[in-house]
C-alpha cells in the first residue's frame, strides 16, 4: 500500500540524486516566465511585489505556491474567468515537479 508520505520519499530522492542540470534550470525559468507573464498586464504595487516573489522562487514548488496569488490578482485587474484560465495554463510547466495530484488540483 503506497501512502502519500511513500510517494513523497520517492519523488524527494529522485530529485535529491540529480543534480540540477542546465535543462532543469531552463525549465524553472520557462515555468517563472509563465507565471511572470500571467501578471504582465496587471498595475498596482500588489503585482510588484508578487513579481520579485516570482523571480525569487528557486524550485518549482515555490513558483506553484505563488498560483491562488496569481489568481487574485488576474481576478482583481480583469476578471475571475481570466484569472482561472491563466492558472490553468500554468500546469503544464509543473508536471514532474509537483506531484500530479497537486498539478491538477485549481487555486484556491
Amino acid at each position: 500500500m503506497t501512502t502519500c508520505l511513500t510517494l513523497w520519499i520517492r519523488t524527494f530522492r529522485s530529485r535529491a540524486e540529480k543534480s540540477p542540470s542546465t535543462s532543469s534550470l531552463s525549465e524553472l525559468r520557462s515555468a517563472r516566465n509563465a507565471l511572470l507573464h500571467c501578471v504582465h498586464d496587471c498595475s498596482a504595487g500588489n503585482v510588484r511585489r508578487l513579481q520579485e516573489k516570482i523571480q525569487s522562487a528557486r524550485t518549482h514548488r515555490e513558483l506553484w505556491s505563488l498560483r491562488s496569488e496569481i489568481y487574485h490578482c488576474v481576478a482583481m485587474h480583469h476578471h475571475q474567468a481570466m484569472a482561472t484560465e491563466r492558472v490553468q495554463s500554468l500546469a503544464h510547466h509543473f508536471e514532474g515537479w509537483i506531484e500530479f495530484t497537486e498539478v491538477r488540483q485549481k487555486p484556491s
